[in-house]
This record gives structure tokens, sequence and C-alpha cells, in this order.
């Protein structure tokens, strides 16, 4: 539970320094700069979650089909 508290304080000043720094008329590049870093926490999340479930040792789908 701390670590996902961590996650969204993050996510909210990151939100926070981009309207603050994309404001007046970099109005325009809100949306990009958004989505962007929507993008890095997705794959630093997913990076983060693979890691774990490789220190448990669990398989991915793909590997326990092939046996």
């Amino acid at each position: 539970p701390s670590s996902a508290i961590l996650v969204l304080a993050n996510a909210t000043f990151l939100l926070w320094g981009i309207f603050a720094t994309f404001d007046g008329s970099l109005d325009a590049w809100q949306g990009s700069a958004i989505a962007l870093a929507s993008l890095a926490h997705l794959l630093v999340g997913g990076w983060f979650r693979e890691r774990r479930r490789r220190a448990r040792g669990e398989r991915s789908a793909e590997a326990r089909m092939r046996d």
C-alpha cells in the first residue's frame, strides 16, 4: 500500500508541474506532456511488475504454454 501512495503522489506532483510549466502560450502542449508522462508511468510500472514477478519465480503465460 505505501508504494501505491508514493506512485499516486508522484503522478499528482508531475501533473501539477505540467500545468504550472505549460501555462499561457504553451497551453497547446499540455496534452502532449500529459500523454508522455502517462506513457512513462505505464512503462516504469510494467517494468517494476515484471521484475517483481520474476523475483517470485512466476512464469509467463507463453512459457507455460510451451510445456
